[in-house]
């Protein structure tokens, strides 16, 4: 199953998917022109508004990350339901840990409490923070590694493709969540901006988490002619006879 840009703008419930990434734009550019206005003119309006930075909990942005990650949970579950792949059950658990922990910071809590039980120092100039939170993401990947490893022995390819392509966006967000957030602690003085392209990073990644799931869906879970199936289990897009609909 091919993931090409083209091929899966071709589906017209795959454009509409895409349009999240420009609401994500959206958040982001309206929280960047809204610090610029406030450290030059003191602006305090809606775009310097705490609810509106894309840092904040439970800020407007952070909501809308919430749901897209809930809609992604369900697709793959659906897949899961419908076609018993276990390959979407195992995206579906990850997908359901990366929900609670940005809900509730839990790598940073944990992270921290292991810094007050274990004492870790600084270690190569590295505040003890880091190496809780760091210790924290290798354990939650042992914890996923399990399943995600029997969904791919368990299902059957395109299925397979698909839990590849999450695999690559999944690394992405990972560069923002955990690379950048890093990043963020240790220059804090000296770096402005980078709590922006964390979270902003995260946003886009997990809308085009949205439009794979999407793709798989459509692609995948409808009834298709035996025709239509290759000797190698490929599948075809929509004709360009299709509806067209979406930000394209």
């Amino acid at each position: 199953m091919s993931f090409d840009l083209r091929q899966v703008l071709r589906v017209p419930q795959c454009r509409l998917a895409a349009c999240l990434i420009l609401v994500d734009l959206a958040f982001i550019g309206a929280d960047g022109i809204g610090r610029v206005l406030r450290d030059l003119h003191g602006y305090d309006g809606l775009l310097a508004h705490g609810l509106m930075n894309v840092e904040t909990d439970r800020g407007v942005p952070e909501l809308f990350v919430y749901t897209k990650t809930v809609l992604i949970i369900g697709l793959l579950f659906a897949m899961y339901a419908r076609l018993r792949q276990p390959i979407y059950l195992a995206w579906s658990i990850i997908f359901v840990i990366v929900l609670i922990d940005d809900a509730t910071r839990l790598h940073e809590v944990l992270g921290g409490d292991l810094v007050d039980a274990v004492g870790l120092p600084a270690l190569f100039g590295v505040p003890p923070q880091i190496w809780g939170e760091t210790a924290v993401w290798i354990g939650l990947g042992l914890l996923v590694w399990l399943p995600l490893r029997r969904g791919f022995a368990g299902s059957d390819r395109p299925h397979t493709d698909v839990g590849r392509a999450f695999l690559a966006l999944f690394a992405g967000l990972l560069v923002f969540a955990v690379g950048v957030d890093h990043l963020k602690v240790m220059l804090h003085d000296h770096v402005r901006g980078l709590g922006l392209i964390e979270d902003g990073g995260e946003m886009i990644m997990i809308s085009l988490c949205v439009v794979a799931a999407v793709y798989a869906r459509v692609v995948l879970a409808r009834p298709r002619p035996a025709a239509s199936d290759g000797p190698t289990g490929s599948l075809a897009t929509p004709g360009p006879g299709g509806s067209r609909s979406g930000c394209a």
